[in-house]
């Protein structure tokens, strides 16, 4: 599990007005009143408990003495093990669309495109400790049913060999949330790890990044981590704002990333949150991900009519810029019995199939009925976005389908 120190901010000891000496975090709302001395101590009756609170303080901070660069050896942009992007040519770093989209695509999935949604690292280490320090554009990002562990937070995920019976799987170690009290310092995580043991760390679902870095001990190295198929291109995954993470407490909830996990593969998620509508000018630029599959997944942002005008001419264009690339269609999830958009969606599948089916032999199709759970209407927020027991049950459907899929098309398995 990850464990902070409580010292990682900088900590006025003493002032000229007194002020007590407490530990701060980046994790823990100040105390109320911190900064005033209390009655007792103006009366000199609480000396015993401030010269305990030093001794305290003082520990704490030797705790995490080492912290300063020295005792690090760091890693940064291209030297990071990232998975989940699709573009080297992006105008900033942590970006999920190429510069060159930037005059031709809508200004919201530009404007979107520079979050970090379903960026990780995933590698191994011969380190005990590893130290993550990163900042946002945006330290106070809002959205009514994403708190900011996800909007913002990091997510540590540790393989576990023993689990599953022996199969191993993915287990959650913590999540980092950024506490921005002090914007000149950035988001802070530190915590202990048995060498050798593969770690994933997810990136915020909704944040645009402008610093990052992981250390590890210095003299220690980070290598990435292999996936099941060697040399494997990416799923990347096109959609709305269900894809876009929404609504997920925590990045390793978004069922991209849970599905992921569960194929052991690389994922690229390009969802945006009421944006992506299969407008004409994306598929030069989806096309342009070097993919084993491409899921597109736009129901929630579209009405029947725009299915019917947008969608045909969406995937005759990806069939044209990448005619072996097998495609997966899928409807929107629902908790409800129906839902007025996915028929229109089928009608265009149906369409496609009946009118070659050679060179639409590799479109397939994914039906909603078994992405949520239906029967206690639990799985969303809203009756649209998925919470987290909607999530996951959504991860191991889309897995389970893109398996099929990939064996079907190309078998992978």
């Amino acid at each position: 599990m990850i464990s902070v120190s409580p010292c990682l901010l900088p900590i006025s000891v003493f002032s000229a007005a007194g002020l007590i000496p407490l530990p701060i975090t980046n994790d823990l709302p100040l105390p109320t009143g911190f900064g005033k001395l209390r009655p007792e101590l103006q009366k000199g009756k609480m000396k015993m408990k401030v010269n305990t609170i030093l001794v305290a303080l003082f520990a704490a901070c030797a705790a995490v003495a080492g912290t300063s660069d020295d005792a690090w050896n760091w890693y940064e942009n291209e030297a990071l093990p990232l998975g989940g992007k699709a573009f080297t040519d992006t105008a900033t770093f942590f970006e999920r669309w190429p510069a060159a989209a930037k005059d031709k695509l809508p200004g919201g999935l530009v404007y979107m495109g520079r979050h970090t949604t379903g960026m990780y690292l995933r590698f191994t280490t011969d380190s005990d400790k590893i130290r993550i320090e990163w900042k946002v554009r945006d330290e106070h990002p809002y959205d009514p049913l994403i708190p900011e562990s996800g909007l913002i937070g990091l997510d540590v995920y540790g393989w576990d060999a023993s689990a599953d019976g022996g199969k191993g799987a993915w287990r959650f170690q913590g999540n980092k949330r950024y506490w921005p009290r002090d914007r000149k310092n950035p988001g802070t995580a530190q915590f202990s790890w048995t060498p050798g043991r593969p770690c994933i760390v997810y990136l915020p679902l909704r944040a645009t990044m402008v610093s990052f870095r992981i250390g590890v001990a210095k003299g220690k190295t980070i290598k990435p981590h292999p996936y099941r198929v060697p040399d494997a291109k990416p799923i990347v995954h096109y959609g709305t704002s269900i894809v876009h993470g929404g609504c997920a407490s925590r990045p390793g909830l978004a069922f991209t990333a849970v599905a992921a996990r569960d194929l052991d593969l690389p994922y690229v998620n390009l969802g945006f949150s009421g944006a992506a509508k299969m407008e004409a000018s994306v598929p030069e630029f989806l096309a342009a991900a070097d993919a084993s599959l491409y899921v597109i997944d736009a129901r929630w942002n579209m009405s029947p009519e725009m299915v019917a005008t947008n969608c045909a001419p969406f995937l005759r264009k990806m069939k044209e810029l990448k005619p072996d690339v097998p495609i997966l269609l899928c409807e929107g999830c629902t908790v409800r019995d129906h839902d007025p958009c996915n028929p229109a969606f089928r009608k265009v599948y149906d369409a496609l199939k009946a009118e070659d089916p050679v060179k639409w032999r590799n479109l397939y199709y994914f039906e909603e009925k078994t992405m949520l759970p239906k029967e206690d209407q639990e799985a969303t927020h809203d009756f649209c976005h998925p919470n987290d027991y909607g999530m996951l049950h959504m991860g191991h459907a889309y897995a389970r389908r893109i398996r099929e899929v990939l064996v079907a098309a190309n078998g992978l398995w």
